[in-house]
């Protein structure tokens, strides 16, 4: 097989755990038009790769769904076990390649990743990992070693879903991230938690759904993120107050049963169903004049009064949704309605409450039954 020299791209190196790092080699093959490009290491990995230019920034990068272990004279591929390491890439005249991306290339027959068990992933010059969702999605529960650079702007879905082994996380700030994928730290399965340390992504625009669903990790700081996706953080261990102005997203179950507390995000517009449910520790909620679509069970068994939630069910409402409100036992004052896009007050949405006065301002045409059900004696309305 004819191996072809390409020109190099300066390695800006990156201190690692001491100890012999994998050195990656970069060739070309093929005939006439066919051409195609790999890198291989001595441990047997064979990854067919690809040029890229990200921001000025030239290197490779791969779709890692087509992880195999070469064997010579068969078409066929099995899988490897041990360590993908991109610290070192060099062609056979010795110049170095940056491994910048992970994804979004293409799958060759043939391949099945879940035949490799990837113990560890360092990849200390990736700027991108915007891929198909399935990098490591077969082979997660193995890894306990996850090396990336500060770099990255994007994470994709299902990085390191059920990585439930991970042992060791670097780096915990990212300057650059704007997005996490769809369950990219998530899990499955309550009893294998993926072990995420806490993290600090001052750009973060969007969590995407179930990303830390389940997470134990504690704390996340993204004070520009504009939309939450669905169980992003369900039942996770995230804890901590949030002041998101930039917020105006926050969909199906995305803090439902977190640890999250007092919660403030003065342009929100729309929180979906049981966003919000169950939290034990938020009190205080600020959402400004703009909120204008309440799901159901948004709020359910709301922690805090009314004097605690501010604007309560500001004029911008258009939707309420069933038993937004249900099991809110400090809901225990006066409440006042002046929303001229509400007409209705929806099944079950004050289940429970122990509000003692309604007014309505505005034109209520109807209340649904149960809307009001189990009110403290001498409530009225």
């Amino acid at each position: 097989m004819k191996r072809l020299a390409i020109a190099g791209v300066a390695l800006v190196g990156l201190a690692l755990s001491a100890g012999a790092k994998t050195v990656w080699t970069y060739w070309t093959s093929g005939e006439g038009k066919t051409m195609r490009r790999y890198i291989s290491d001595a441990s047997g990995w064979t990854l067919r790769v690809v040029e890229v230019e990200i921001d000025g920034v030239k290197g490779i990068g791969t779709d890692l769904r087509p992880l195999q272990q070469a064997k010579t004279g068969s078409d066929e591929s099995q899988g490897q076990d041990g360590d993908l390491d991109f610290t070192t890439i060099t062609d056979e005249q010795g110049n170095s390649y940056k491994f910048i991306k992970f994804g979004g290339y293409f799958c060759m027959d043939g391949f099945d990743i879940s035949k490799s068990h990837v113990t560890s992933v360092v990849a200390p010059d990736l700027m991108d990992c915007d891929g198909n969702g399935y990098e490591f999605s077969s082979s997660s529960a193995y890894i306990t070693n996850v090396v990336l650079s500060s770099e990255v702007r994007m994470i994709s879905p299902r990085f390191l879903q059920n990585a439930n082994a991970l042992q060791h996380f670097e780096p915990t700030t990212f300057p650059k991230l704007t997005t996490i994928g769809a369950y990219a730290f998530g899990s499955s399965d309550s009893k294998h938690p993926v072990p995420m340390p806490s993290l600090i992504c001052p750009e973060l625009v969007e969590v995407k759904d179930g990303a830390f669903r389940l997470s134990p990790m504690t704390a996340i700081s993204m004070p520009k993120v504009r939309q939450v996706g669905k169980a992003a953080f369900y039942l996770s261990s995230v804890s901590g107050d949030f002041d998101l102005p930039c917020l105006t997203n926050v969909l199906d179950t995305a803090f439902q049963g977190s640890q999250i507390g007092n919660f403030k995000a003065t342009n929100l517009v729309y929180v979906g169903a049981s966003a919000f449910r169950s939290l034990p520790n938020m009190v205080d909620f600020t959402a400004g004049e703009k909120l204008e679509y309440i799901g159901d069970f948004a709020f359910y068994g709301y922690e805090g009064s009314l004097a605690h939630f501010t604007p309560f069910l500001p004029k911008s409402l258009k939707f309420l949704g069933e038993q937004a409100f249900a099991e809110s036992t400090k809901l225990n004052s006066d409440l006042v309605f002046d929303i001229p896009g509400i007409t209705m007050v929806p099944t079950g949405c004050f289940h429970h409450c122990k509000t003692t006065n309604y007014v309505f301002k505005s034109r209520i045409k109807s209340v649904a039954k149960n809307a009001f059900t189990n009110l403290p004696r001498g409530s009225k309305l």
